[in-house]
């Protein structure tokens, strides 16, 4: 919800580039929470997947980058960083339940936490007229990059751990641009290359890094 939010209110440049912090924050936080043990080499590979989300912002310019000044919604996009990071880190405290049991814990609560907000929109703002272009997104969004998309990262952390898992969160820049090429008719640009193997690489080296 934070995520969708802070796109309303701030330049989708700003919104790419802070959640592309995923990496840095899934490694931090279980140092300062768990006391464990990060290697260089996994910051080192955090660093990189933000340079190739940076250089595919600026079309491989990345002396234009430019990060305008944090508003509400880069504060929003922020926060959306922290709980991700936080949830992926409290996963390893979770109960020794079945990875789809947890599921649909998770989504219990989810449900629950969100039915407040949209009751408060419903009073205040009324409901919301929903075409079928609109239905078809918000059918699409429950399904992919909800309820599929937690299932896959959840067993993920179980397997793998929350700082391994998370230096694969800007993975989604690469399909994007895979998924633009097709579906949008974009062209597929040598900055989109590079781009993309900067953030492969970043993820095949952090591989190197013994458990």
């Amino acid at each position: 919800m934070l995520v969708y939010s802070s796109l309303q209110l701030t330049t989708a440049t700003n919104n790419l580039l802070l959640q592309s912090t995923m990496p840095i924050m899934t490694l931090v936080m279980p140092a300062v929470i768990f006391r464990e043990r990060v290697a260089l080499l996994h910051f080192a590979c955090a660093g990189l997947s933000i340079l190739g989300v940076a250089w595919f912002m600026t079309k491989g310019q990345l002396a234009n980058l430019r990060l305008e000044a944090l508003n509400t919604g880069d504060l929003l996009a922020l926060a959306a960083v922290f709980l991700y990071a936080a949830y992926a880190t409290s996963l390893r405290k979770a109960p020794q339940l079945h990875h789809l049991s947890l599921l649909v814990v998770l989504f219990a609560a989810g449900i629950v936490s969100l039915a407040i907000p949209y009751a408060l929109h419903l009073l205040l703002e009324g409901p919301s007229a929903l075409s079928l272009t609109s239905a078809s997104a918000l059918v699409f969004i429950g399904i992919f990059p909800s309820l599929v998309s937690y299932a896959l990262f959840n067993r993920a952390v179980a397997l793998i751990g929350s700082m391994r898992a998370g230096i694969y969160m800007n993975l989604p820049a690469v399909f994007g641009v895979l998924m633009a090429v097709p579906l949008l008719g974009e062209r597929f640009e040598q900055y989109h290359v590079l781009g993309s193997l900067i953030i492969i690489a970043s993820i095949l080296l952090s591989r190197k890094v013994k458990k």
